[in-house]
């Protein structure tokens, strides 16, 4: 690989789409919630002990892995990416909506209440707190819909859209992208929480989610079904990404 190749859309614009995907895989905050899955599950007032929650979680995230190494091969990589982020987006919104009364006093986060009522909560005590389930079914939604599609159709697509000629810089490019970008977020996560609660940080996430929406419909090329002397060729005719090659 030559610095001239990046002149050249055949290569610089699978590259740019790897690079962007690879970014954005991560700023869904999937590494810090997985992560802080215990203080997370301690701020939210949770049912169960936090050490459960995140076993819960665990288990979820082994199941779901193997249903999408089925799905991949039968959804489309759009369809799939489409699917994922919109689930993530649906339970990211969950929890912002859950902790939108979190307040913060010297470090000590408390939730606020948005239900007491059976099915989804119970009353602790006299005071007016609740523990609920919705948390853990949440980040399982967070956790269900990354396992579907932003987790592993990135490195698959990955590895489908960039040439062969930089395929090997262009892959390492991506993966230092993804791990500076998953160390910063890990690393001002909890910082962010003790200042803001975890409202701010959901939210942002939730931002997150639409955009790679938006993204996987403007730039993200269907590849399902392609050769990659097709794909290749996909981008050596200058097309536009906005829609799959038929």
């Amino acid at each position: 690989m030559q610095w001239s190749d990046l002149k050249n859309p055949f290569y610089y614009k699978p590259i740019l789409i790897s690079v962007l995907m690879r970014f954005l895989q991560q700023m869904t905050g999937i590494t810090p919630i997985l992560v802080y899955l215990e203080p997370i599950f301690e701020k939210t007032v949770d049912l169960l002990d936090p050490k459960y929650d995140a076993a819960i979680v665990g288990f979820v995230r082994l199941f779901t892995v193997t249903i999408a190494a089925c799905l991949m091969d039968k959804a489309g990589r759009k369809s799939l990416l489409y699917a994922s982020a919109f689930i993530m987006y649906l339970a990211m919104l969950t929890v912002t909506m859950y902790t939108h009364n979190t307040s913060c006093d010297s470090g000590n986060v408390t939730v606020g209440v948005l239900s007491a009522t059976e099915p989804f909560g119970v009353m602790i005590g006299s005071g007016l707190s609740s523990g609920t389930l919705i948390p853990l079914f949440s980040i399982i939604f967070i956790v269900v819909g990354y396992a579907i599609g932003w987790g592993p159709i990135t490195w698959l697509l990955m590895s489908e859209i960039l040439p062969m000629k930089v395929r090997g810089v262009a892959s390492g490019v991506c993966v230092v992208v993804s791990y500076i970008t998953a160390f910063v977020l890990t690393q001002r996560f909890m910082i962010a929480v003790e200042a803001y609660g975890l409202f701010a940080p959901f939210l942002f996430f939730c931002v997150i989610c639409v955009l790679n929406i938006i993204f996987t419909a403007k730039c993200v090329p269907e590849t399902k079904g392609r050769t990659l002397e097709e794909i290749e060729n996909y981008f050596r005719t200058g097309r536009t990404f906005t829609t799959a090659e038929s």
